[in-house]
């Protein structure tokens, strides 16, 4: 279904607005839903990278939510306590010890990873085990980032806003009572939230709404203190640490590799719509930014992407899905191919 959205832009000095350049690198082509096992990988020379992409149901593939640790270390999350562990050369379920919807995923190493989800779910993995962590709330929870192993945020329903301090999660006021669908730390004191059409700022002692309008957001994430709030109307909005700035997108979705290992916004990946679909709401590209502008890397034909993730310019996954067929497909830096 359509939207059109109004944009009614008020930053800080210094913001600008630039038209965007993309570049289509491949295409996803034959996947249809008579005869998904015809999908294909095929660049701009027309050379076919991955004959099989979706050949068949993969129960992690039909992730709501990836986040990778390293190349061979990777979790997906999805409904019913779906929890899945990539270890560089096939997937593996693990037991998550819960049987509620997994909506997000994120860690601070390999040995420190949260997923949230409905119910007030919040599991956490210690490197041996999933275990369950009291919460104190029922509230559907959206979005789980923090900025250190005693410093992690999780947000979702009716301005639900929880911390957890190392030992226990506690309720901290958000100002609203609408839900929040995403939240990032580039710093203790920096941290950011959003409901649709507005911003909330953390800056160490409580949160508070930012004035800017932002449309109505989707996703937010970055790397280190830079970040990008992406709207699912045609503007991105990127913070610098200082100001925001906004640029004219189709991308529906944002993913930032966490703990800040590239320079700030150079390797910032999006999942958003092509021309063909523009502006209904179907991730069906994915693309990179360069630090100047959005390349499209990839663009699936009759597929969809459900999630991104990665751990660098050489480690970036999708999970894509086609009538309840689903891979997950990897990006090496150079080509793509599909996940055993």
């Amino acid at each position: 279904m359509s939207r059109v959205l109004h944009f009614h832009l008020r930053m800080r000095a210094g913001s600008h607005v630039e038209p965007l350049k993309l570049i289509a690198l491949s295409t996803l082509v034959g996947c249809t839903s008579s005869a998904p096992e015809r999908c294909a990988l095929v660049p701009d020379n027309g050379d076919v990278y991955s004959k099989n992409p979706c050949p068949a149901p993969r129960a992690e593939a039909h992730a709501n939510a990836l986040w990778s640790a390293a190349a061979d270390d990777m979790w997906a999350v999805g409904d019913r306590g779906e929890v899945d562990h990539y270890d560089g050369s096939s997937w593996q379920l693990i037991l998550s010890g819960t049987g509620s919807k997994l909506r997000a995923v994120f860690g601070l190493n390999a040995k420190d990873v949260w997923a949230v989800g409905d119910d007030g779910t919040a599991i956490h993995w210690d490197g041996n085990f999933w275990s369950q962590s009291v919460t104190g709330t029922s509230q559907v929870l959206r979005a789980v980032h923090g900025a250190a192993g005693d410093d992690v945020w999780a947000v979702g329903d009716a301005g639900t806003i929880l911390h957890w301090d190392g030992a226990v999660w506690s309720s901290v006021a958000s100002g609203t009572t609408e839900y929040l669908s995403g939240v990032y730390f580039g710093a203790r004191d920096d941290g950011w939230t959003f409901r649709s059409t507005e911003l909330f700022h953390w800056e160490g002692r409580a949160w508070s709404s930012f004035p800017m309008d932002i449309g109505i957001a989707d996703s937010i994430g970055g790397t280190g203190p830079a970040i990008v709030l992406l709207a699912s109307g045609p503007y991105y909005y990127h913070y610098d640490g200082t100001a925001w700035s906004s640029m004219y997108t189709t991308l529906l979705g944002v993913f930032g590799h966490p703990g800040g290992t590239l320079l700030a916004g150079t390797e910032t990946w999006g999942l958003g719509s092509s021309e063909s679909h523009f502006p209904q709401a179907i991730s069906d590209s994915a693309f990179r930014f360069d630090g100047t502008n959005w390349v499209e890397m990839l663009r699936m034909n009759n597929a969809w992407a459900s999630a991104i993730g990665g751990s660098g310019p050489t480690d970036v996954a999708i999970a894509m899905n086609n009538d309840g067929h689903a891979c997950i497909i990897r990006f090496d830096g150079q080509t793509w191919t599909q996940d055993p």
